[in-house]
């Protein structure tokens, strides 16, 4: 285990928090893209159950994701962040070694821990990044997390 978002980590209950994180950052993008507020966010309604069973959620959560993506590329005019959280999700989701083991259905305790490890090192990732493209003025294919953040050149699509 390490303290960051670990890439050579593949296990599956990791990689599935990762992707939960990635999908729960899609939905809150397309909210603010939209100027629209979120009563409830992605991970607010589904932590619990994915915590539990990863498996039913990142599949729930992918077909949602189709619409949030279509959103940004259609009218919301967003064609490269819909890229770049495609992009995302296929590196992730391309680590799952479903010969090995496939995405937890019914977590143990050691799966429950990676999947929660997974969640908040990406979120402290993409966070982490989004800072430090503000701060150097340099682009992200990240939007800015929230309208008072500095837009870089990648958010004028």
């Amino acid at each position: 285990m390490t303290p960051t978002l670990n890439l050579d980590n593949k296990d599956p209950a990791y990689l599935s928090g990762r992707a939960f994180a990635v999908l729960d950052d899609l939905q809150q993008a397309v909210s603010r893209a939209a100027g629209q507020t979120l009563n409830t966010t992605f991970a607010e309604r589904y932590m619990g159950r994915a915590i539990t069973n990863p498996r039913v959620v990142l599949v729930n959560g992918q077909r949602t994701s189709t619409a949030w993506l279509r959103r940004l590329r259609g009218p919301l005019r967003k064609p490269g962040w819909a890229k770049a959280y495609a992009n995302r999700l296929d590196d992730i989701f391309a680590q799952i070694d479903t010969s090995r083991d496939s995405i937890p259905s019914t977590a143990v305790l050691a799966q429950k821990a990676q999947f929660v490890l997974g969640y908040h090192q990406q979120r402290a990732a993409m966070r982490a990044e989004r800072i430090e493209a503000a701060a150097k003025k340099k682009s992200t294919d990240l939007p800015p997390a929230s309208d008072d953040q500095p837009t870089t050149e990648g958010d004028a699509e």
